[in-house]
């Protein structure tokens, strides 16, 4: 009975050996097909904390379709990720402020470094693209090697190479789930330096 109190070492060595088999599945994450919608934090959340009572309660066949079902949703959030990515970038190549205003959040704490210039926050953002919009935006800038991290249920990274025609620029965007999706919270690009090993000083 669960009630009664026992030790590791009375359970028979069948038992320690399908726990340690079903804790080694239930780190995989079996193949779903997402469907394209938010993943909201609180569900999240929710699988999250489901998953590891579980877990604890040894109920393994239920940890496994809590893992299939918050696996799912992390897919979920990943495409909605990098559709308001896209969405940034789409905005950028048409100079499109009312777009590119829509991908930020309202946050206070939003911040935007632009290539050779130093850090804007708050309100100083949009004014930036405001002035980078009425002075001609590059219409072919393309994001490359485009990689999403899910950093929680509600904040993401996505890292990429932004091409403008020859030039290239590294640029590290971090997202935040909102209430209506997810919005952009820092925009960081700098230019790309030359590939090789650092330089040491010579004696």
């Amino acid at each position: 009975p669960r009630g009664e109190s026992r030790c590791e070492d009375a359970k028979p060595p069948g038992a320690m050996i399908v726990r340690s088999a079903a804790l080694a599945l239930l780190s995989l994450a079996p193949p779903r097909l997402p469907l394209v919608c938010e993943a909201p934090a609180d569900k999240l959340f929710e699988l999250e904390s489901d998953l590891a009572a579980a877990i604890r309660g040894e109920q393994y066949e239920r940890a496994a379709a809590l893992r299939d079902e918050l696996n799912s949703l992390r897919m979920d959030g990943e495409l909605s990720v990098l559709s308001a990515n896209e969405a940034f970038y789409r905005a950028f190549r048409k100079s499109d402020f009312k777009a590119m205003t829509d991908v930020w959040s309202k946050s206070p704490n939003v911040v935007c470094a632009h290539p050779g210039n130093l850090q804007v926050r708050g309100a100083d953002v949009m004014s930036s693209w405001r002035v980078i919009f009425s002075g001609g935006a590059p219409d072919n800038i393309e994001a490359r090697d485009v990689k999403c991290t899910l950093l929680s249920s509600t904040a993401a990274q996505v890292t990429c190479i932004e091409q403008v025609g020859p030039g290239q620029l590294t640029c590290t965007n971090i997202f935040v789930l909102e209430e209506d999706g997810w919005k952009m919270l820092n925009h960081h690009a700098a230019p790309v330096m030359a590939a090789g090993p650092p330089q040491l000083p010579s004696d």
